[in-house]
């Protein structure tokens, strides 16, 4: 996957497995935080909300979405594209929650 394709709402398929993600599992980048992004994965089993496409601040035990970081200098590879990112009439919701009140407090 190239760097310019790895935006919030960009659907993409894992190359090789990962653990608790098996090859070929499909996700959405729902949040960029410069370095690298994170991934939330689309289980068959636990699928993500419909329309979801940026992360919402939900920690994991209560929104039930596993998410994973990658790297954009060293681990784009594991990725491919499936689906463009959010168009840009179109932003990403403002985060909210937990990891806004996070952010303005001035915590990483």
């Amino acid at each position: 996957m190239d760097l310019a394709d790895a935006t919030v709402g960009t659907r993409v398929r894992t190359l090789v497995a990962f653990s608790g993600v098996p090859q070929g599992t499909e996700g959405v980048i729902d949040e960029d935080y410069e370095t690298g992004v994170t991934v939330a994965w689309d289980f068959h089993e636990r699928p993500l909300p419909r329309g979801y496409r940026a992360y919402d601040g939900r920690p994991a035990i209560a929104s039930g979405i596993l998410r994973d970081g990658f790297d954009k200098a060293t681990e784009l590879a594991f990725l491919e594209q499936v689906s463009g990112g959010v168009p840009a009439d179109d932003p990403v919701p403002e985060i909210t929650g937990w990891i806004a009140e996070k952010k303005h407090r001035g915590a990483p």
